[in-house]
């Protein structure tokens, strides 16, 4: 039996997805800034200002060249990189989002827990 076009499901629509690079992480690792930006595909600019804004903070170090940070730091950079590109936000304005975004998580996090 043949099917009809009505039959036949619509094509899908075409979506772009930016390539995420996975890394073998290690519980406790530190990472340079150079290896952030490659991971966490974004510049090293952005690093720098998440920085400065305290969004992301260095595990170690005292310098950019020194610089070390965590698992944790590359999440946070990519949810902070995705938010910028998509509210045309500065840094300043996308650590305010992710604080408040990072705590309605963890507050219906801690509500799922209380009602079983």
């Amino acid at each position: 039996m043949g099917r009809s076009e009505r039959d036949m499901p619509a094509p899908k629509k075409s979506v772009t997805i930016r390539k995420l690079k996975v890394i073998n992480a290690k519980t406790g690792a530190a990472y340079s800034i150079d290896r952030i930006t490659e991971t966490a595909g974004v510049s090293r600019r952005l690093v720098l200002d998440l920085c400065q804004w305290r969004v992301i903070e260095p595990v170690k170090g005292r310098t950019p060249e020194t610089y070390r940070f965590s698992e944790e730091a590359i999440y946070r950079i990519r949810r902070a990189d995705r938010l910028i590109r998509a509210h045309s936000l500065k840094a300043s304005a996308a650590r305010i989002l992710l604080h408040l975004i990072e705590e309605n998580e963890r507050l219906r996090h801690e509500l799922r827990f209380w009602r079983g």
